[in-house]
């Protein structure tokens, strides 16, 4: 009997779409009670939060990937907080997404190649692979494609403007 190789994902959905992450790139899966908007921040970066003492910006995830609009009265619950690789060191970006489902296991045989049919006016391509599921196919993200480097500094460093601003006195 030959051994096959198989990958974690943690499943979620983003607006009625399934999508995957590999549970090596989750850090965390929170509730955040507050969020700090960020003036100038992109549309698709709903903010920033503070979690042991680091400034995390949070991606609204359906917005950012044009996932379809959820319907009324269902609202995101919850933030996937993931590890990407920023030069030498790691960050943490939070993605806002719809509803937090399982871990599942997909065998590499399962795992496609994803068409490359991003929008041609970005830069970035976050889906990595499509995995055949029993729940049909789930769309595989790479959370370090999900935001350039400029951009997490940039939330980075706005939500230090706004820290610095908020505490100064008139």
């Amino acid at each position: 009997m030959v051994a096959t190789h198989r990958f974690q994902y943690l499943t979620f959905y983003c607006g009625r779409e399934l999508f995957g992450l590999s549970v090596d790139a989750v850090k965390q899966i929170i509730e955040p009670d507050e969020m700090t908007r960020i003036p100038g921040a992109a549309s698709y970066i709903r903010g920033v939060i503070e979690v042991d003492d680091d400034v995390i910006p949070i991606v609204d995830l359906p917005m950012k990937v044009g996932a379809p609009v959820q319907e009324q009265g269902v609202r995101r619950s919850c933030v996937v907080l993931a590890k990407v690789a920023l030069d030498d060191a790691e960050a943490t970006i939070g993605l806002w997404v719809t509803e937090v489902r399982e871990i599942v296991e997909v065998d590499v045989d399962d795992i496609r190649t994803a068409p490359h049919v991003h929008d041609v006016n970005t830069d970035r391509d976050c889906v990595s692979a499509l995995a055949h599921t029993d729940q049909g196919l789930l769309v595989l993200i790479d959370a370090g494609e999900i935001l350039t480097m400029d951009e997490v500094l940039s939330s980075q460093q706005l939500s230090s403007v706004a820290d610095v601003g908020s505490s100064a006195s008139i």
